[in-house]
Formats: C-alpha cells, structure tokens, sequence
C-alpha cells in the first residue's frame, strides 16, 4: 500500500508553485515522504514533527545514511497549536497519521490538527493529507497500546486507527481545516474481500512470513492488486482517500 500511497501524496503537491527555498512541514508521515523530498528538492527546508521517539531516532539514522541534511527532527504534538508561528511553512505533509490521533477533551483531535495546519500555512500554501478511507467509516481497537500511548482505562481496548468515509472525511478534515478543496483522489483495493473493508491485503501479507519473500514484489503487487481514481464511486474497494487544500 505504501508503494502507491507515498507516490499519491506527492504527485499532489504543486511543485511548480512552491518557492525554491520552500518550507515543509512533515507531520509524522512515514520517513520515506519527507526523505524523498529531501533528495528531489535538496533546497527545502523540511521540518518533521513526531512525537514518537523512536521515529525521530529513525529519521535522523536514514537521513544520516542518504546524506539529507534538509530534513529537522522535532519532538512534538500536532494537536498543540503555538507549536509553530503563523504562516510558517508553504507546504504541509500529513501521510497515515490523522486516523491515529484520538478523540481528546472538547474537540476531535484529528480535526484540532486540521486546524492548527491552516494557521501555520503561509497564504497561498498547499497542504497534502491521506488518510484510511471506507464506504462506512469505522475505528480499529488493539489490546495493546501503540505509538507510546497510554492504556486505555479500566482495561478497555485501545484506539488503533480510524477509516473515514464521505461524511466524516469532510466534517472532521476538510471542513474545520476552512482550507480550499483543489482535488480528491481515491486509491482503492480489487480482488481481495471487496465486501469487507476490515479484511486487507496489505494487513494479510504483513502479518504473514510471506511478506519476507514478496517484499521485493510489492511495487508489482500494488499495481494489481490497488486501483487509483477521481471518482470513489468507481472503485470495488475503496481504501486510502488523497485530498489536495490551499490557503487562499
């Protein structure tokens, strides 16, 4: 799925419109993303938020390793908005991270962040999200905590992930963003339990021995098995949802 999503968020970003010393914001995306620019565009500044240790500590090794000396390692919360300056970046990157973030006191928490990216975008900056995408929406539990998150109280199962779908993309992201919508793209997944959107390939072959023999195939297995479009309408299965916003 990475083999497509990465590619998806980028071929959305407006590289002709972005100033040579373009600023970016990475907001925990997959290190891949912000890396990637980093050795396209060598003259950005790209800034990568997380506040998950271990990420960081990945990010500089592998930065460190492809000699990208663009890319600065934050540790902190997206949800916090004196976090950075108004206006402080033209280009903001938010890849597979969104759907994690919990509900908190007051306000959902993934939409707190859709805000805070607006305020810290320059005028005429274009900010790029994915995030997991279903017909129905739906959240995902674990019983273990992850990314350094506390347990959940009272031994209740721990919030994972949530998948949006067309009423929630837009009432918790598009909308509190107040961010012009440029594009909508969907990618979705065919052949493979299209009447169940809980059943997925990508989480089969992960949790399989299998994805040490294929790894070298996923580019190919992605082109199969994963289907791009405009139209989520037209896809069997839709599965991560693209969305392209400016700050007019």
């Amino acid at each position: 799925m990475r083999t497509r999503e990465l590619p998806g968020v980028v071929n959305l970003v407006c590289f002709e419109s972005m100033p040579k010393s373009c600023r970016v914001l990475d907001i925990a995306s997959p290190q891949l993303l912000g890396l990637h620019l980093g050795l396209l565009q060598p003259g950005w500044s790209i800034t990568y938020l997380n506040p998950f240790d271990p990420e960081l500590v990945q990010m500089r090794h592998w930065a460190d390793l492809l000699g990208v000396v663009s890319v600065q390692t934050i540790a902190g919360d997206a949800r916090e908005p004196c976090r950075f300056a108004p206006g402080s970046f033209d280009l903001i990157l938010c890849s597979s991270v969104l759907e994690h973030i919990n509900d908190g006191p007051g306000a959902p928490g993934d939409a707190v962040v859709m805000r805070n990216m607006a305020g810290w975008l320059a005028q005429g900056g274009q900010a790029v999200i994915s995030v997991p995408y279903a017909r129905v929406g739906f959240e995902e539990f674990t019983a273990k905590p992850v990314y350094g998150a506390a347990s959940a109280p009272g031994g209740a199962p721990n919030f994972f992930q949530r998948f949006y779908d067309a009423g929630s993309l837009n009432s918790r992201l598009l909308e509190p963003s107040g961010l012009e919508v440029a594009k909508l793209t969907y990618l979705g997944e065919r052949f493979y339990h299209e009447d169940d959107p809980r059943r997925r390939l990508a989480v089969t072959l992960a949790r399989s021995r299998w994805r040490y023999v294929l790894g070298r195939l996923y580019p190919w297995l992605a082109c199969c098995f994963l289907e791009a479009s405009n139209d989520v309408c037209g896809l069997r299965k839709p599965y991560i949802a693209f969305a392209s916003l400016f700050k007019p």
